[in-house]
């Protein structure tokens, strides 16, 4: 192995050899540290190792800060077991170099990986790598870590593109003898999208069916059952293309908001209709809408401007999701309401001339 020193211009000032057995180690199991004399007029040092099959002009290892006294030299685990094309090129890389390197962690017991857990090399390395009685390693965790970009933000779409460009790095008959599964948090994340998203119109549909058919029985009226369920159907239309004006997406938050204008507006809906029916036993339809709207519909109004600011305290969120999951749910809680005291009285003056017209041509 060979110390070369630089000087603070970056120039070679000197080069000192070392033999391996200086250290008392092979150079492919241990890290090493000796004791050596610095040079007055170098400030880096470079580090080459003579075991490694270096073509280039520039050192191995670069950029190591001297330190007076004792001068720790690390050894590199890529360039030990020719893992990077910066010691040989990446079809040099044998199993053999593979076997070594698991061979090399899964025997470090002593030195501490993780200082926070207290856990050593060997126990990390037995989490993701599995040897049988044989020695031999017959399964690996390989991790992928991706984050976002300029060019892919990592939203659905880009998710999407991500799981796609890993099924096609796996060969179509598989590897031989091995399983390949995808996991991670970005796998699940879009997996589980995917599956709400396909299902989540037969959910919605089967919810307001449910709710329809609930409604119609207890009001014993299918016309005032069905009054309940317009105003969701419309909010649901209206919040549906808010996102798509904003252009937000579905995700694991997002994709509540169908559940979320089935509950609040049905439960609206519900609070108007009940008490128009309740003023309509005293009054004209005119005057029953008219207390309505006064009495009940301020008081929605209060309680939905509330939930709203409650809501909205989610847009201070730094997280994009949870901002997005505020907007949305503010937006179906403004469109609910709108609906409920604007819309619905509207809808039960339609639905009386409906009703009327209908009485007419049974009796016509």
């Amino acid at each position: 192995m060979s110390v070369i020193w630089l000087n603070t211009s970056g120039m070679q000032s000197s080069t000192a050899s070392y033999q391996a057995d200086v250290w008392g180690g092979t150079p492919t199991a241990d890290s090493f540290a000796f004791t050596v004399t610095i040079p007055e007029t170098a400030t880096q040092a470079h580090l080459r190792f003579t075991h490694v099959n270096d073509t280039r002009d520039d050192p191995l290892v670069e950029n190591i800060a001297v330190r007076s006294g004792d001068f720790l030299f690390v050894q590199s685990l890529r360039h030990s077991f020719n893992l990077t094309h910066e010691a040989v090129s990446f079809s040099q890389t044998s199993d053999g170099d593979i076997g070594e390197l698991f061979d090399y962690l899964w025997q470090r017991d002593l030195d501490v990986a993780d200082v926070f857990l207290g856990a050593t090399y060997a126990e990390q390395a037995r989490q993701l790598l599995h040897r049988d009685a044989a020695g031999v390693y017959d399964a690996a965790v390989v991790r992928i870590f991706v984050g976002p970009t300029r060019n892919n933000e990592l939203d659905n779409e880009g998710l999407e593109q991500l799981l796609v460009q890993l099924h096609e790095d796996v060969p179509e008959d598989g590897f031989p003898g091995a399983e390949v599964s995808f996991t991670g948090g970005h796998i699940l994340t879009i997996t589980t999208v995917n599956a709400i998203q396909n299902t989540q119109l037969a959910s919605t549909l089967v919810a307001l069916f449910l709710a329809a058919v609930l409604l119609v029985g207890i009001y014993r009226h299918v016309g005032l059952g069905l009054l309940n369920i317009l105003p969701v159907i419309l909010a649901a239309i209206w919040i549906m293309g808010t996102m798509a004006a904003l252009g937000i997406t579905l995700n694991v938050m997002t994709v509540m908001v169908t559940a979320l204008t089935v509950g609040l507006g049905i439960d609206y809906a519900i609070h108007i209709v009940e008490r128009y029916r309740e003023e309509s036993q005293h009054r004209g339809e005119q005057a029953a809408l008219e207390n309505t709207i006064h009495q009940t519909g301020a008081a929605l109004l209060i309680s939905g401007l509330t939930t709203v600011a409650g809501f909205a305290v989610l847009l201070l969120s730094p997280m994009p999701l949870v901002r997005n999951f505020g907007i949305i749910t503010a937006a179906t809680i403004v469109y609910s309401v709108v609906i409920a005291i604007l819309v619905l009285p509207s809808l039960i003056w339609a639905g009386n001339r409906l009703s009327e017209w209908v009485s007419q041509q049974r009796s016509g």
